[in-house]
């Protein structure tokens, strides 16, 4: 049974970007100020080449916090524990988490195998599928796999991590971003089974044809994104929420009702959220 959905569209940059306020933003009329900040649920991109850069990059990230302009930071999370230190200090400084599980691993270990070894490893709040599926960039993906064969193994790991770790969220692989090919792998996705699952669905948007044609899905599909409650637009991106009446129970940190969208702008429930459980390990 779907008993949560969210839609986001944003884009990654390489060291930080993710929620910035926009002109068209529900407060756009306000004048640009701290007291705006707490409309929102800021976030940044950190890559994790450890040594030296990790105090660097820590250190600008406590200082967004300190400034009211943080509460997300998207890590990559490895097989080989590479960047543990960035998940662990982003929990130490309250921060929730989306953590990044590349392709070429799932598929080199087994997707499930994969997902035990890093949910034992690292802390995190929403588990994210990375490389978009169909991009042939190495730099990308380096394992492009077809619309079929990726939800098949997804529905697979979804069963699984719903039985083995209640509670847990994952988030499926972003759709290209250009173009109308993101648009088009969407509902290949929609087809598939993904309306069917309570996960985070992230769409990568680089262009306002891209934005237009995601729409139109969107549209096209507007029965089944029935009940979705939340819709804010801003520089970053467009997100919808769906909540069951029954919510899943939170799991190891996971985030509470309501802060399932930390790559884009939006406005925050009403309800203040609990903060997450430290993860032990």
């Amino acid at each position: 049974m779907r008993s949560r959905l969210v839609l986001t569209l944003g884009i990654c940059v390489f060291w930080c970007g993710g929620c910035q306020r926009a002109p068209n933003s529900p407060s756009s009329a306000d004048t640009v100020g701290a007291q705006n900040l707490s409309a929102w649920a800021p976030c940044i991109v950190v890559q994790s080449p450890g040594g030296a850069p990790f105090t660097v990059q820590m250190e600008a990230a406590r200082t967004l916090q300190r400034a009211g302009r943080l509460t997300w930071v998207r890590l990559n999370a490895h097989l080989d524990r590479s960047g543990l230190e960035y998940h662990r200090q982003a929990r130490q400084m309250g921060l929730h988490i989306l953590s990044i599980i590349h392709l070429i691993e799932l598929e080199r270990v087994g997707w499930e195998n994969a997902f035990d070894a890093l949910y034992s490893t690292y802390p995190s709040d929403i588990w994210e599928i990375a490389g978009e599926i169909s991009n042939g960039d190495p730099n990308v993906n380096p394992v492009p796999v077809t619309p079929e064969y990726y939800m098949s193994r997804l529905k697979s790991l979804y069963r699984y991590v719903r039985s083995k770790y209640p509670g847990v969220v994952l988030a499926s692989a972003p759709t290209v971003g250009t173009g109308s090919t993101g648009a088009l792998e969407l509902e290949e996705f929609f087809k598939l089974g993904l309306l069917e699952m309570d996960l985070v669905i992230p769409v990568n948007v680089y262009s306002n044809h891209s934005l237009s044609s995601y729409a139109a899905i969107f549209g096209k599909y507007a029965a089944g994104l029935a009940g979705m409650g939340h819709l804010d637009l801003g520089a970053r991106g467009l997100g919808l929420l769906h909540r069951h009446r029954h919510p899943p129970r939170r799991h190891h940190g996971q985030a509470g009702e309501g802060q399932l969208l930390p790559l884009l702008n939006r406005r925050r429930q009403r309800r203040p959220a609990r903060r997450p459980r430290e993860h032990v390990g």
